[in-house]
């Protein structure tokens, strides 16, 4: 149970963190390009932006957009998605690994209930004589809770994104 608590967690962290920022942080620059574009975008490492701007522009790209954010890698996928619907033929991107975001988190889990039996054995004595005895109590006890802790650990990224267009 706590495996998949884990992955759940994980899963979520990662859709929602992955896909959200670029969307959330991309700058269009108001330039127009041609919207026939039908091809698949290419997506490029950057090393020097300002380098690969330059280039570029220079092959009669320009710039349609940039995007910058800290938090999980993009895939390429995600990439050439957003590229395909602001009509970019070429992506750039540039990270940086900046750490990891480590910790736990807590969830806590009820225990099972818990039947208790006991039996009381005894003897009664007096002017009539004596007496024994003898009885059980059966007793259900509640169960309580257990928090569990489960550890994560989520790379971060210092992402910077432009994206080109003819």
């Amino acid at each position: 149970m706590i495996k998949k608590l884990i992955i759940t967690i994980i899963f979520i962290g990662l859709v929602s963190c992955a896909t959200g920022p670029i969307n959330k942080f991309y700058q269009p620059t108001g330039v127009i390009v041609d919207k026939s574009f039908q091809g698949d975008p290419i997506v490029l490492p950057s090393e020097n932006l300002d380098n690969d701007f330059r280039h570029y522009t220079n092959e009669g790209y320009q710039l349609i957009g940039t995007c910058a954010f800290v938090g999980n890698s993009p895939t390429i996928e995600q990439l050439k998605s957003k590229a395909k619907r602001v009509n970019a033929r070429v992506v750039l991107f540039n990270q940086k690994h900046i750490g990891d975001a480590v910790g736990f988190t807590s969830f806590t889990t009820p225990n099972p209930p818990q039947m208790l039996s006991s039996t009381t054995n005894g003897s009664i004595l007096g002017y009539g004589g004596y007496a024994l005895y003898t009885g059980t109590t059966n007793t259900m006890v509640p169960g309580g809770y257990t928090t569990n802790l489960a550890p994560y650990s989520i790379s971060r990224y210092e992402t910077r994104l432009s994206f080109f267009g003819k």
